[in-house]
């Protein structure tokens, strides 16, 4: 006797109460297997199909409701909505229906997904800090597509090798280097000096270049350094190549910020040069100067995107995501320790950390 011949008429009921509840509780039709536990298509014959092996009778899926075609719109509430739907776990994903919604692009998409498909030839991008970690897989996923990168940089070997590493990987990669020294105002000058001499174009702009867990110094301009690396170098880069940036428009400006920005405890009442940038080691913690600079980046950003945008320059600020490779911890040992102890609930190394940086030059 075959397993459905010894099904009881108890069991076939509750089987097929089961299904209705589940074809009143969801906009699709529930999933079928086989008896090699197979699934099956779910379409209406298919499921009448499976009903008449388990000796259930079709007639009942009268009673079911009527199931439309296309899904609803799906409406996203920032902070409330959750995907729980396994089908969002690809990044790419062929539309059903044209008014199909569907979440493309996840914590685990990659950047070289974002640009699948996507020409970058004739488009040029200058970099900070391209040289490692997130600066370099920003560098790596554009230059794939076609883009010509401009690494700006202050370690010189270090941006050699990257920038070899990338054109052993794809031969025909334009990728090009101009020191920039962030710690040194003069070498942001003479960085724009260089490259106004190519006579390029600026499309994309993206102030990556960071520090982190530095111990108090002062730069050779005067200012504590964290806050001129993370933010005034930026600010002055910004300000030089501002009439280029016009003149390239349509382009876009990145700012690489992150979410500790939240734990800055600036306001507008203590907002100042010496609270920003101190005179004396004195009250200094370089996680609060890091989180000061980072809420400078956000502000900076905002009012750059309200000044030129009339202008078609824009720009975003961007939280790269938690991950642990991004050479930020190496100044201190004890910040290489806490890293490595948070490794296993981060983000892996690679370029599915960095895919911030890139969409926001996809959109």
């Amino acid at each position: 006797m075959s397993g459905q011949e010894i099904l009881s008429d108890k069991i076939k009921r509750l089987a097929l109460q089961f299904l209705i509840k589940q074809y009143a509780n969801h906009s699709f039709s529930p999933l079928m297997v086989n008896n090699e536990l197979q699934l099956l298509d779910k379409d209406e014959n298919t499921l009448k199909n499976s009903l008449q092996n388990y000796n259930c009778s079709p007639e009942h899926l009268l009673t079911l409701p009527i199931v439309p075609r296309h899904d609803p719109p799906f409406i996203h509430i920032n902070h409330k909505t959750t995907y729980t739907d396994p089908r969002l776990a690809f990044a790419v994903e062929e539309k059903e229906f044209p008014t199909d919604i569907r979440q493309r692009f996840d914590a685990s998409t990659y950047a070289l997904q974002i640009l699948h498909g996507r020409d970058l030839g004739g488009k040029v991008a200058i970099i900070t800090g391209a040289n490692c970690g997130i600066g370099y897989e920003t560098a790596k996923a554009l230059a794939y597509h076609g883009c010509e990168v401009y690494f700006a940089c202050r370690n010189r070997q270090r941006t050699m090798e990257a920038m070899e590493k990338i054109c052993k990987e794809r031969p025909n990669s334009l990728v090009h280097y101009i020191h920039l020294d962030l710690e040194s105002l003069k070498s942001v000058e003479e960085f724009c000096v260089k490259f106004g001499r190519e006579k390029k174009p600026i499309n994309m702009l993206i102030l990556n270049a960071g520090t982190f867990g530095l111990p108090f110094s002062h730069t050779e301009d005067g200012f504590e350094t964290t806050f001129q690396v993370n933010h005034l170098g930026h600010f002055y880069l910004v300000k030089l190549l501002t009439p280029l940036l016009i003149k390239s428009a349509p382009c876009r400006i990145i700012v690489l910020s992150s979410e500790s920005h939240r734990q800055s405890f600036l306001t507008k009442d203590n907002i100042s040069e010496e609270r920003l940038s101190p005179k004396t080691a004195n009250g200094f913690y370089s996680i609060i100067a890091y989180n000061d600079s980072k809420l400078c980046n956000i502000l900076f950003s905002k009012e750059l995107n309200q000044r030129l945008s009339g202008f078609k320059v824009y720009s975003n600020a961007v939280h790269p995501g938690n991950l642990v490779s991004s050479y930020l911890s190496r100044n201190w040992w004890l910040y290489r320790l806490l890293f490595a102890f948070v490794r296993p609930f981060t983000k892996i190394f690679g370029s599915s950390s960095f895919y911030n940086s890139i969409l926001c030059h996809s959109l």
